[in-house]
């Protein structure tokens, strides 16, 4: 069963209601101001953190931040949404340059090196570096995907996406290891850290770009994503007042932005299981509908087959000169009317026969038997409609394959594949063939028609699929002989596929040798 993941993405599960989207604003607004709420207890606080107890909040964050950007960015890898490869991004940068001086931080890793700047300088600098880039991404992110359209090669727009921008980030990086910081903490002003500031404005303009987005879509994860942000902002908020490392502001702002990496990880944990939860609801009403659908073909079916069996018997009671002697004029339209009787009636036990394969109810009469007389005995069976469309029927049965199976079944997908290859190759040859492979027996029907175009290949062992569907056709059908065929391939556990080159088809089908 094949989904568009893209309409979950703006269904009920994923989507919020505008009375759900209104309380969640003001959740938003509430757990953001109980956050700004710890500022007055830090105010001549005596506490003093470490270079290690930072280290360990760096990297807990920077691989929290690391997955959810790679989350998102595999996101869009496999749905197209631009959006939220740039979400993606900012998460994996910031969480990269978090991981960078966050390594640094410890002492145990000091006698590897250090920057040219002390930890001092360092720290703050690739600290509000990440942090920037973070938020003008987010910017970019809100705008880029508007005029740039949809994505057309995901996989080529995602790799070089993510080499352009971590180059970027590395050079940053590197010229901040390579050359001394100029000093980012003022120690006699009430704002510190005006980087840090500067930074805590460009997340705030993205905060509020999201919640506007918010407002527009109601999407679950974009308030998520938004909630994340407003976190980020008010701990480089409390982090712009940070006079020295490791004071209180310091560590609770880095706290913060721990919660702010977790926040899109835990929000995109609820989206994709909201996104199960629809898929699987959908799921069971296309079977309810499906069953629905089958024993409605069954009831038309059964009530249809009794008055044509009748109508068929009348016409061939008709035919035998049971009412009298009839003339050749009357006996010609009475044929026609046998035939296409007969017709609807194969078409009615086609439809029986799927409805009773899908519904599991069709049981199988296993026998063994060697494939190889089944195929002549078909084979032998088809030539006079062979000979009607000036073909030709082979095989090439290699010794003797025996399997175990309902003798009836394969012989109905062998007709079935035989006669659409003498009806579809227009006089040329059909080839049979079969031959033991690791898997079972493996039997292929070869025609010399018009090969099947990719995209029809899975198509056509669909229900009611023709691969020429235009009024003009030359062939008829109803498209229920390879769609049976699969299902009675299937109830053996085996594979019917086909595959198509400038010389014609060949369909394969692959029994297992035990059942």
């Amino acid at each position: 069963m094949i989904y568009n993941y893209t309409y979950f993405e703006k269904s009920v599960y994923s989507v919020h209601s505008i009375s759900q989207s209104r309380k969640r604003i003001l959740l938003l607004a509430a757990i953001l101001l109980v956050l700004s709420g710890v500022y007055p207890f830090l105010i001549g606080s005596s506490y003093k953190g470490s270079a290690d107890l930072h280290g360990i909040i760096e990297m807990v964050g920077s691989l929290m931040g690391l997955i959810a950007g790679i989350s998102l960015i595999t996101r869009f890898y496999n749905l197209g949404n631009r959006f939220q490869l740039y979400i993606g991004l900012a998460f994996f940068i910031n969480g990269s340059e978090d991981f960078i001086h966050g390594l640094l931080s410890f002492s145990s890793v000091r006698w590897l090196g250090g920057p040219a700047s002390s930890l001092v300088q360092f720290i703050p600098g690739t600290y509000v570096t990440g942090r920037l880039l973070m938020g003008v991404i987010l910017i970019i992110g809100l705008i880029i995907p508007v005029w740039m359209g949809k994505a057309k090669n995901l996989k080529k727009e995602t790799l070089w996406t993510i080499i352009v921008t971590v180059i970027i980030t590395m050079v940053v990086t590197i010229i901040a290891f390579m050359i001394p910081l100029p000093n980012f903490v003022y120690q006699d002003r009430l704002i510190s850290r005006p980087i840090d500031f500067l930074s805590a404005i460009v997340l705030a303009v993205a905060f509020i770009g999201f919640v506007i987005k918010y407002l527009n879509e109601r999407s679950r994860l974009i308030w998520w994503i938004a909630l994340s942000i407003g976190i980020n902002v008010v701990g480089q908020v409390i982090m712009s007042f940070s006079k020295e490392l490791y004071d209180p502001y310091f560590d609770i702002a880095h706290t913060y932005k721990v919660l702010g990496y977790f926040v899109p990880l835990l929000g995109f944990s609820f989206y994709q299981i909201s996104i199960i939860l629809e898929l699987r609801q959908a799921e069971e009403e296309l079977r309810s509908l499906d069953q629905m659908k089958n024993n409605f073909v069954a009831s038309v079916s059964h009530e249809l087959r009794t008055p044509l069996t009748s109508i068929k018997g009348s016409i061939g009671l008709l035919l035998a000169d049971y009412a009298g002697k009839i003339d050749k004029e009357a006996r010609e339209f009475l044929d026609i009317c046998y035939a296409n009787t007969e017709r609807l009636i194969r078409i009615i036990n086609d439809l029986l026969d799927l409805s009773k394969f899908e519904e599991k109810k069709k049981e199988l009469k296993m026998e063994e038997f060697d494939i190889a007389d089944l195929i002549n005995e078909v084979i032998v069976s088809l030539k006079p409609l062979a000979n009607a469309h000036s073909s030709r029927l082979v095989s090439d049965l290699t010794g003797k394959n025996t399997i175990i199976a309902d003798r009836d079944k394969i012989a109905q997908v062998l007709i079935n594949l035989i006669s659409n290859g003498i009806k579809f190759s227009g006089g040329g040859d059909i080839a049979v063939s079969s031959h033991k492979n690791n898997k079972g027996i493996n039997i292929i029907v070869s025609d010399s028609g018009d090969p099947i175009s990719k995209d029809n290949r899975e198509k056509i062992f669909d229900k009611f699929v023709q691969v020429d569907n235009s009024p003009s056709r030359k062939i008829g059908g109803t498209g229920l002989g390879l769609s049976i065929s699969k299902a009675i391939i299937t109830m053996h556990n085996g594979k019917i596929w086909v595959e198509s080159n400038e010389k014609g088809n060949k369909f394969n089908f692959t029994i297992p040798s035990h059942q």
